[in-house]
């Protein structure tokens, strides 16, 4: 799969894992997800006007794996985003 068929992908991805094989090299497997259930809302804060939503994601074992190879790298990071937000105003390409 290329990149820019990854990026018309309008699901949920979860990390599955992330390994190195070899030194230098790396391998990145992402399973895609979807919502089970009802989305529930929830009222955050003492304004009314400030809420969430959250509903349980569960992989869709039914697509496949999407493996991404790197054969080398410089550095990469991982960010559990359990614990954070994402801002409206943060955009990407």
């Amino acid at each position: 799969m290329k990149y820019s068929k990854l990026l018309q992908y309008q699901g949920y991805i979860y990390l599955n894992s992330i390994f190195e094989p070899e030194d230098n090299a790396l391998i990145v497997d992402i399973e895609r997800c979807k919502i089970s259930g009802n989305v529930a809302e929830e009222k955050t804060g003492e304004s009314t006007s400030s809420s969430s939503s959250y509903a349980s994601i569960d992989v869709d074992y039914a697509l496949p794996i999407i493996r991404l190879t790197f054969d080398w790298y410089i550095a990469y990071a991982v960010r559990n985003e359990s614990f954070t937000v994402i801002e409206e105003y943060e955009m990407y390409k």
